[in-house]
């Protein structure tokens, strides 16, 4: 698949404002909110099959927001795609927060 069909499956499944992207990349920017664990939601995508890495990794700081670098690309069928955006909407929508953009 490419880039803007599997980011055309994110732009249904999450809603616009929960994440960052580029329109021909194969990566979203997720803000996790106030309460999110970068670690805990990466672990969960892992398990669907999904690469996702904790934005501090990217961070000399260390002090980021909790957030993730979310992978469209590899391997993964449009049917996993789903199944693991479709995991990571559910658990944006119940940390009762909005995520912030990136």
């Amino acid at each position: 698949m490419k880039a803007d069909e599997r980011l055309a499956i994110a732009a249904e499944i999450l809603p616009r404002t929960s994440y960052a992207s580029h329109p021909c990349g194969y990566h979203l920017w997720v803000s996790l909110g106030a309460g999110g664990n970068a670690a805990q939601v990466s672990g969960a995508l892992a398990g669907a099959g999904m690469t996702a890495i904790p934005a501090d990794s990217f961070s000399p700081s260390y002090t980021s927001a909790p957030a993730l670098r979310v992978s469209l690309g590899g391997t993964i069928e449009a049917s996993g795609l789903r199944r693991g955006l479709t995991m990571l909407s559910i658990f944006l929508s119940s940390t009762g927060s909005r995520p912030r953009v990136i």
